[in-house]
């Protein structure tokens, strides 16, 4: 599957490639992944009820990924989430979101992490 991938800094002494392994874990600020949403005429991803509309997630707080009430609206990013849900991360001003579960971006589902907002992420994280 194919991927944009848009303004990737990391925060750390030396820059890599995203994806690239390392034994530490890595800042990630800017950041948006948008995978291509499947056909609106495919009528396996087309919503059967009001539960498979999209759905936009947004990190407000600071630390842990999934704690609610760093979540606007107490909604953590279920997994797998609904197709064409969004993902964003605005944590709070000096503030982290911390990854500190297993996640793996759905399909179809995409990932912004505003400017001057800050994702950490373990080092083996990779999008599929």
């Amino acid at each position: 599957m194919k991927y944009l991938l848009a303004l990737m800094l990391f925060t750390a002494t030396s820059y890599v490639a995203f994806g690239q392994t390392t034994p530490t874990t890595r800042v990630i600020t800017g950041l948006k992944v948008i995978e291509p949403k499947p056909s609106q005429t495919d009528a396996t991803h087309s919503p059967n009820s009001v539960q498979d509309l999209p759905v936009t997630y947004t990190f407000t707080g600071n630390g842990n990924w999934n704690i609610p009430a760093n979540w606007e609206n107490n909604l953590v990013p279920p997994q797998p989430t609904n197709l064409g849900s969004e993902i964003i991360i605005n944590n709070i001003p000096g503030g982290q979101c911390l990854l500190n579960i297993p996640y793996a971006v759905t399909p179809g589902t995409s990932l912004t992490i505003l400017t001057s907002k800050t994702l950490v992420v373990p080092a083996s994280f990779t999008v599929n």
